[in-house]
């Protein structure tokens, strides 16, 4: 069957994480570019077709991801109704490398309009859009500016996020992230969320005294050298699971746990242990390759009986630093 040739346009909100670039910046993040917003994505031709709050992204974004792609022509692509199901993987590598964005550096930068581009006769012309939704940054995190640097750590775990197999923990855990970092007004839902993906990656395959088993080796997985920090987290972790306990089983959370500035303090700890997991885990081959099989139990709950100097030494991308922040 002959395919066609599409483009996919994310128009980023949150620039202001991206100043001082030149007009004609482009980077290649692997697959998906980050580059200015061309003229020719917001002709008058498709802002026609945007309600006022895509209107008024397409028209002010400074900066759009934007992905190339082919498409075989056995669907009949409406507009009214259209059927994306072809068009997912470009969507979701999109995503993906806003996740890996996110992962090298918090920052505003987000989308949630997309616009699907299909090449005629040699001229772009717009499809259809996407509405998809926006990742949502921590409020400590929002003053963050992205630079090139970041944006090299970025491909490098973009390319490792587009290798993870579906079987095993990470790919789960990677899934659950994007949910979560794009849960923008519960926070409860956006902590448990957070949770349960720290769970896919160390919780144990019993449910025996699971609370102390998977903060003690969240906190020996991120610490394995230093048994002061290894203790703040695992304090702090013993507490996390209690509130995220209490969200899930629908019971009341303590006052004095989340009151004033409480609640963000711990998703944002929550946010920087799954980050700091999951940069050491794609940029390491080495522990990546234990989370998989059996051997991941064996490797957690040996954590207490190993130093593991060599994990910086054997590091498979010394290029990228293991910690998120």
């Amino acid at each position: 069957m002959p395919k066609s040739e599409w483009t996919a346009v994310a128009y980023i909100m949150g620039d202001e994480a991206l100043p001082n670039l030149r007009d004609d910046f482009s980077f290649d993040l692997g697959g998906v570019e980050l580059t200015r917003n061309a003229g020719w994505t917001t002709s008058s031709q498709l802002i026609s077709r945007l309600g006022i709050f895509d209107d008024r992204v397409v028209r002010n974004a400074s900066f759009v991801f934007k992905t190339l792609y082919s498409v075989t022509d056995s669907h009949n692509f409406q507009v009214d109704e259209p059927d994306l199901s072809s068009h997912q993987p470009a969507l979701e590598s999109i995503a993906k490398a806003n996740t890996a964005l996110w992962l090298a550096k918090p920052s505003p930068i987000a989308y949630r309009t997309v616009l699907l581009f299909r090449q005629i006769e040699g001229t772009w012309r717009v499809a259809t859009r996407a509405s998809i939704g926006h990742l949502a940054v921590h409020a400590d995190d929002g003053g963050n500016v992205v630079s090139v640097a970041d944006l090299e750590v970025a491909r490098g775990l973009f390319t490792e996020i587009r290798k993870v197999p579906v079987t095993g923990p990470i790919h789960p855990a990677l899934g659950l992230l994007g949910r979560a970092l794009r849960e923008s007004t519960d926070w409860d839902i956006r902590y448990l969320t957070l949770w349960v993906a720290i769970e896919a990656l160390f919780g144990p395959e019993d449910a025996r005294e699971i609370r102390y088993r998977l903060a003690y080796r969240l906190a020996r997985f991120l610490e394995p050298t230093d048994p002061e920090e290894a203790r703040k987290i695992f304090r702090k972790a013993l507490k996390g699971y209690d509130i995220r306990s209490s969200i899930a089983h629908g019971m009341r959370v303590k006052e004095k746990d989340v009151s004033g500035t409480k609640a963000d303090a711990h998703l944002h700890d929550i946010e920087r242990w799954l980050s700091s997991s999951l940069r050491l885990l794609l940029t390491d081959a080495n522990i990546r390759g234990k989370f998989h099989g059996k051997s991941r139990e064996t490797y957690l709950d040996e954590l207490v009986f190993e130093a593991y100097e060599s994990r910086v030494r054997q590091s498979s991308s010394p290029g990228i630093p293991p910690s998120a922040t």
